[in-house]
C-alpha cells in the first residue's frame, strides 16, 4: 500500500498546516510521499489549496521533487512545470 500525505498532512484536516513548506517536510520523513498544491504567477511561485498562500522558490521544489506528487492548480503553474521537464 502507498501512503500519501495530503497537503502535507497525515492527522486530518488543519488549515493553518496544510501545504506548509514545514509540514511537507515532516510528512515526507513520516510518510515519503506527500500532494501539494502549487500555483505559479509570471515571476513565483506558491502553494496553497484555495489560492496561493506559501511562496516557494524553485530550489525548495528541485529538492524535494522525488517525493512529491503535485497539484497544479492553476494553468501557469502547469506550463511551468511543463516547462522545466524532469527537473
Amino acid at each position: 500500500m502507498i501512503y500519501i500525505a495530503h497537503r502535507g498532512l497525515l492527522d486530518g484536516p488543519n488549515e493553518e498546516l496544510e501545504n506548509v513548506p514545514w509540514a511537507i517536510d515532516t510528512a515526507i520523513i513520516d510518510c515519503g510521499r506527500v500532494e501539494i498544491d502549487l500555483w505559479a504567477t509570471a515571476d513565483a511561485i506558491y502553494l496553497g489549496h484555495n489560492k496561493p498562500k506559501q511562496k516557494i522558490d524553485w530550489k525548495w521544489l528541485f529538492d524535494r521533487r522525488s517525493n512529491l506528487w503535485i497539484h497544479c492548480k492553476n494553468i501557469t503553474a502547469l506550463s511551468m512545470l511543463h516547462d522545466y521537464g524532469d527537473m
